[in-house]
């Protein structure tokens, strides 16, 4: 296939994610205070996520998150000692899952502590910030964990987002993120997290050179961007009906993000050593 083809495949891929990402942004902002809104779950707006196993420890959805991000960061992380590094042109893939390897941990950590705040009985307050949440740490040690994971959250996904720009304007910009997040609702935290990665890789990718949009650009936002936003439309109108039973709430989007990231370094892989194997030049 022509590399124009699989450049203008990725564009529209993208450009659909990065408009339904705002647009679920723009209505879940508009109606997740409007007390007769009939669009979205209501156990989804107070808790900004739909959880399982509330007042069953360690097995909430959050934990489940935990478990599943970190299984999935050690399978990324042994597939790229193992195959990634040993595979041709594999370099801009490469950095990509090693950064996401490192942000999808924090990722997990991040549950894991929303998790122990259910252990302890505390409830997400709709109005409620971030900063609340920094704030309300039993002790030092946990707010400078939580801190730490925070910068490694952000750090890694903006850097495997962000691969190409130097060090010093990823570190500005996690900063910049991470504040404007502080003053953003508790119950807002996962809509903006989804927001701000969706626009950054989406921007980030399309602005790339033509030449460079190659098979995997054109396959990522089909293979992940895509229907992981539909995974979290689903998780937020459909909470009590069907997602928090039937696919553990919350983790199922955790799991998704996750498990597509491998499934599409895995593809980049195969294809890639085939192309080795049997060069083939794209037009």
């Amino acid at each position: 296939m022509k590399l124009s083809t699989y450049s203008t495949i990725g564009d529209v891929g993208h450009v659909l994610a990065l408009t339904l990402a705002l647009f679920y942004c723009f209505l879940a902002g508009y109606r997740m205070s409007d007390p007769h809104d009939r669009i979205f779950d209501d156990q989804w707006k107070l808790d900004g996520f739909c959880v399982t196993n509330k007042q069953i420890p360690y097995w909430t959805s959050h934990d489940m998150c935990l478990y599943v991000d970190t299984l999935i960061s050690a399978a990324l992380g042994i597939t790229y000692y193992t195959m990634g590094r040993k595979t041709p042109q594999m370099e801009e893939a490469n950095m990509l899952v090693l950064s996401t390897t490192f942000g999808t941990l924090a990722h997990g950590m991040a549950h894991g502590f929303i998790g122990r705040d259910f252990r302890l009985g505390k409830v997400v307050k709709e109005k409620g910030s971030v900063l609340d949440f920094f704030r309300n740490q039993p002790t030092w040690i946990d707010f400078f964990v939580v801190i730490a994971v925070s910068v490694a959250l952000w750090g890694g996904l903006l850097r495997a987002s962000l691969a190409k720009l130097p060090f010093r304007h990823v570190a500005a910009a996690t900063a910049a993120i991470m504040t404007l997040q502080l003053f953003t609702p508790e119950a807002f935290g996962f809509t903006y997290v989804q927001t701000v990665l969706v626009l950054v890789y989406g921007i980030s990718q399309l602005q790339r050179e033509r030449s460079e949009k190659d098979f995997g650009y054109a396959i990522y936002p089909y293979v992940v961007s895509l229907p992981l936003i539909s995974i979290a439309w689903l998780e937020s109108v459909a909470c009590t009906s069907f997602l928090r039973d039937k696919l553990y709430g919350h983790a199922a989007y955790d799991g998704y993000l996750a498990m597509s990231t491998l499934v599409w370094y895995l593809i980049r892989i195969h294809k890639n050593q085939k192309k080795a194997s049997f060069p083939k030049k794209d037009v």
